[in-house]
């Protein structure tokens, strides 16, 4: 067949036939799209990434509504609680209420109703404070008011010897429950003798008391309600008696630190009067005021028929027995020098102190810088750090202590 000629066996296409290839392919030889593979990669890229936002949005829409749900069961509680408080409240506040006895059984107490209640409650309080024998409850601390265990035991055992509330012997357990055993029984008492003194004494005429609270039940509830105001007052003044106590402890500590500080200044002057005065000593006083009132010690107790302070004498850590030795002799001369008495008149104040030695070490005492080298207790020495032997500036050399 020559180039350029039709195949013979080749079929014509029809006109009305469905074999011409699809419009816009312009290889009629029947062969694929190239720009097939593309499209087919990015309708697939495209439906990857839609049911990824589909799955996404499922999930931020399971966490939505999981935190609708939280928020709905917090709701709830909270209207729960809300609701339980409201309750709460108004069941105090119906208790509240029940207090006053109404004129008209089964009807709301009215104001005059809550002032005849009122008035009442200030008998009550009257006749309480009565009984125990003061004018206020700030004076509750000047009465028996509060009770040992073994007291209660005994109590409740009816122990002979036990004790015994009565009008003239009237008493209350502040520190236990208002519905104590001890308690109970101080209501009745109240009530009978509350009773017996309005009803046979015309006590509290003036306040004019209504016929229904002149009844031994209700005044025992009156006197055990108000037994909760006591109770609260005696929980105030036992606050206030701590608060006294810890502040009085606090001035004694500073007032004890101040003494002693006073007398480690007065023991230095001592020493410095004594050397001075002694030829023996008087070389070393130089020394002595290198110390200053730190290498003194302090007083710990005083004994103010015989004038004279006792302590244990306690070494500072940083000093060498060395040092010690001196200072010991320092104070037995002061001691003879002071037991002679010169002069007119006895010098007022403390006139000997009696430094009674141990083996006790003071860690905290403050050692004074700028001393010889033999000054120091040379296990205290090795302790300290570089920088800490360097700020307390030793003296290269020894001290002659001999006397």
């Amino acid at each position: 067949m020559q180039p350029g000629a039709a195949d013979p066996n080749t079929r014509a296409p029809n006109v009305f036939s469905n074999d011409w290839p699809p419009q816009g392919n312009p290889n009629p030889s029947g062969s694929g799209d190239p720009l097939a593979p593309l499209l087919s990669y990015f309708s697939q890229g495209l439906d990857t990434l839609l049911r990824s936002i589909q799955a996404s949005q499922m999930t931020s829409h399971d966490a939505l509504m999981k935190e609708v749900n939280d928020l709905c069961q917090q709701l709830n509680v909270s209207e729960t609680a809300s609701t339980a408080q409201l309750s709460n409240v108004q069941s105090r506040k119906t208790r509240k209420q029940y207090k006053f006895i109404p004129s008209n059984p089964g009807s709301l107490p009215t104001r005059q109703d809550k002032q005849e209640h009122h008035t009442f409650m200030n008998c009550i309080c009257m006749h309480t404070l009565t009984l125990l024998g003061i004018t206020g409850y700030r004076h509750l601390h000047t009465v028996k008011c509060s009770l040992s265990q073994d007291e209660v035991d005994d109590y409740e055992k009816e122990t002979p010897g036990c004790l015994a509330i009565t009008p003239a012997n009237f008493m209350v357990d502040c520190s236990r429950p208002r519905n104590s055993p001890f308690n109970k029984d101080a209501g009745h008492i109240f009530a009978d003798d509350f009773l017996d003194k309005i009803t046979n004494h015309s006590w509290y005429a003036r306040a004019n008391i209504p016929t229904r609270y002149r009844k031994h039940e209700v005044i025992y509830e009156g006197f055990m309600s108000h037994l909760a105001s006591i109770k609260s007052h005696f929980r105030v003044l036992l606050a206030q008696e701590e608060d006294q106590g810890r502040a009085k402890q606090q001035k004694d500590l500073r007032l004890q630190r101040s003494a002693r500080s006073s007398c480690k200044i007065c023991l230095f002057k001592l020493h410095l009067d004594t050397i001075a005065n002694d030829t023996s000593l008087k070389r070393h006083l130089a020394l002595v005021k290198d110390l200053g009132s730190q290498g003194m010690s302090s007083d710990e107790s005083e004994d103010e028929n015989t004038r004279t302070i006792s302590y244990t004498h306690m070494y500072p850590a940083w000093r060498s027995r060395q040092l010690g030795s001196l200072l010991w002799n320092v104070d037995d001369v002061a001691a003879i020098n002071a037991s002679v008495p010169i002069g007119k008149c006895k010098k007022s104040g403390t006139q000997l102190r009696v430094r009674l030695h141990s083996d006790k070490v003071n860690e905290e005492a403050a050692a004074p810088p700028g001393l010889p080298r033999n000054c120091y207790d040379a296990a205290w020495l090795a302790k300290l750090s570089q920088q800490q032997r360097c700020e307390l500036r030793i003296q290269d050399r020894d001290y002659n202590f001999t006397t």
